[in-house]
């Protein structure tokens, strides 16, 4: 396999379980299949695989439940703390980062929020359905693409958007090297979230939806202790 066609094969045969991708593909070459056949076998089969995955609840939990709302919430989360950032030093009051008084106790919760909800949010779609977990990427994904597009603010990068990214990807690296998490850890990291908005709510810098974005860290804290990847079924994981 060594042409153009054939590689995409191999990069599409990626939807498939290790142990699944290796007989498909020993069977084409024995076969020697042209690489439009292959393409063909290996995109029927990872349909139906795909589909069958989509029985469990867990993917649609994980893709239209908590990565798209959450990267939603995130991205005005973002955007407002680029905002609070600005206005404190550029006034007169902050020349530098503020550390006290009402605007420090803001900006520190909402960083705060921002980093368990995006750590949290992406360990937690990662673990939930690793097969599908392409689907859940396209999930958070488009939304960022589409305010990116649309954003219009002469003060501010576009990517001040994207702060939750980085977070976010670390909860996904995470869970994909079988990182645990138990639950005193997760139960604290959704009280310190829900703290945080608390604060945010009683100074009036939080929106309702906002209360969305320690879902993940809670899901995490009323879950079994911790999260064993070794024990995962192909379908993306139980936790248990």
């Amino acid at each position: 396999m060594t042409n153009l066609g054939w590689r995409f094969v191999e990069v599409l045969a990626l939807q498939l379980a290790p142990a699944e991708r290796e007989i498909a593909l020993g069977d084409l070459l024995e076969m020697r299949a042209t690489a439009w056949r292959g393409t063909c076998e290996i995109a029927e089969l990872a349909a139906r695989r795909q589909s069958q995955l989509w029985r469990s609840w867990r993917p649609w939990l994980a893709a239209p439940g908590m990565a798209f709302p959450c990267s939603v919430i995130l991205l005005e989360f973002s955007f407002a703390i680029s905002m609070e950032l600005r206005e404190c030093f550029l006034s007169e009051k902050y020349r530098r980062f503020p550390t006290a008084g009402p605007a420090g106790a803001v900006i520190l919760c909402q960083i705060v929020v921002l980093l368990i909800g995006s750590w949290t949010a992406g360990f937690t779609v990662e673990s939930l359905s690793r097969r599908t977990f392409a689907v859940s990427a396209a999930c958070c994904f488009l939304p960022c693409l589409s305010c990116l597009v649309r954003f219009h603010n002469e003060s501010l990068s576009r990517y001040c958007l994207l702060l939750f990214l980085l977070p976010g990807i670390a909860g996904v690296r995470f869970s994909r090297r079988g990182g645990a998490i138990r639950r005193r850890w997760a139960i604290a990291l959704a009280l310190a979230g829900t703290i945080s908005i608390a604060v945010l709510a009683a100074r009036g810098s939080s929106w309702a939806l906002n209360w969305g974005l320690v879902g993940p860290a809670w899901y995490l804290a009323v879950r079994p202790s911790r999260l064993n990847h070794a024990s995962l079924p192909e379908d993306g994981g139980t936790i248990r």
